[in-house]
């Protein structure tokens, strides 16, 4: 029997027939000179979109469903979805006996149902926001709105609620007749899950609310107890920065100027950065930091003078006011007798090199992670707590200008007024 050639204009005809018209269309036999139709498959037994019967091999995994788990555990799916979520409404026996059972059965969730129902709950937040209370512990219930940092906390913390559809509101434990107690009565009668600590102001070893009804984040090191997830501004970072760019461009004596107890407020982290690039030094360009009391109306000792003589350092690094104001009593220039370099900036200016604090970030990253926390309710004192550490950002400014070798002379003009 001779052999027949499947002209290509057939086999288009054949291969495309099924795609068009799905699993209705007639099927060419190829190869035939006519039309001729086979019999048709049942159709339960097509896919749709191809003829390939149901009961052949599939590449794909079914995906486990909350329905499969309810089936297996004897519950029904809003109790397995309750009990995925760690929801505090159930037993924490029965959110264990379920979690066992969908680990078993190979569950994981679905990324993009994740995605769309956190979409539509943002979107009913951002209808009837839900409040975050935003507790403060200075003098005065206003007072951190005055002191370096925390107002940009408070605000990118602000800013980022709203984009997620809640609403911040501030709690003081300085009001008066305000206890621990009556501050969890408040929060929990008013229904307020999510809790952010910010600007204690003095050393607060432990702050006893009911912790087992409340999603919490600490921004900043205090209160020391709870062991909260805490975001802060990375102090260790701020330091070294500064330090390895005045010496970049060609400082050969740096030295810092900063608040008695500030280190201690964070875990030492500004006198360990300082020790850490100090050492990198020649002994004899080691200068020792100049610590100011920070106490409210403290007398000014009038020390700097006699430490800026001794140790005659060519760049300072600190607060700016701070600075300003005693090298001004000095009578020196900046940059022309010493340079200047504030590693406490909020924002970038104009004059002034230094460091950014990026404070804004550290508020919108504290409302970021407490929101995932609420959506998971993650409830009560962790484990194992996490601390998340916002960079600073160095900006180069005239009152530190570049000395290194090779770098164009600048004439300094008038040192301006401290800021």
């Amino acid at each position: 029997m001779p052999t027949r050639f499947w002209s290509s204009t057939r086999a288009a005809s054949w291969s495309v027939a099924p795609m068009m018209n799905s699993c209705r269309s007639a099927e060419f036999m190829p190869g035939s000179t006519s039309n001729s139709v086979r019999k048709k498959t049942p159709r339960s037994d097509r896919i749709a979109g191809c003829c390939q019967p149901i009961d052949s091999p599939c590449p794909m995994k079914q995906r486990v469903s909350l329905k499969d788990i309810a089936e297996r555990a004897g519950v029904h799916p809003t109790t397995v979805s309750m009990a995925l979520r760690d929801h505090p409404r159930l037993p924490e026996a029965t959110r264990t006996r379920i979690k066992k059972i969908a680990t078993e059965m190979g569950y994981t969730p679905d990324p993009a149902l994740s995605a769309l129902v956190q979409y539509r709950n943002q979107a009913f937040r951002r209808r009837n926001p839900s409040v975050i209370a935003y507790v403060t512990h200075w003098s005065g219930l206003t007072g951190w709105k005055k002191v370096l940092c925390h107002p940009d906390f408070h605000e990118g913390a602000r800013a980022r609620a709203g984009d997620l559809g809640y609403r911040l509101e501030h709690f003081s434990l300085r009001e008066s007749g305000m206890t621990p107690a009556r501050m969890s009565r408040i929060l929990r009668t008013r229904g307020i899950r999510g809790v952010i600590l910010s600007s204690f102001g003095h050393p607060y070893e432990r702050l006893e609310l009911d912790w087992d009804h409340f999603v919490a984040v600490r921004i900043d090191l205090q209160p020391v107890w709870p062991p909260l997830h805490a975001i802060t501004n990375n102090h260790l970072q701020i330091m070294r920065c500064g330090l390895e760019r005045v010496r970049e461009l060609g400082y050969r004596k740096p030295a810092a100027i900063y608040g008695s107890g500030w280190s201690s407020r964070v875990e030492e982290l500004w006198d360990v950065g300082y020790t850490w690039e100090e050492s990198k030094l020649p002994s004899d360009r080691r200068v020792p930091p100049f610590l100011f009391d920070t106490a409210f109306a403290a007398p000014r000792c009038h020390r700097f003078p006699a430490w800026f003589e001794k140790h005659r350092p060519d760049v300072l690094l600190g607060p700016n006011r701070e600075i300003m104001e005693r090298v001004q009593e000095m009578g020196l220039k900046v940059p022309g007798d010493v340079a200047v370099a504030d590693i406490f900036l909020e924002r970038q200016d104009p004059f002034y090199a230094g460091v950014v604090h990026n404070s804004l970030e550290v508020g919108a990253k504290a409302v970021e992670i407490l929101s995932g926390m609420i959506i998971n309710n993650q409830f009560g004192i962790p484990s194992i707590p996490i601390r998340t550490d916002i960079n600073g950002t160095w900006f180069d400014g005239p009152s530190c200008p570049d000395r290194s070798v090779g770098a164009p002379v600048v004439v300094s003009g008038k040192t301006p007024r401290a800021r």
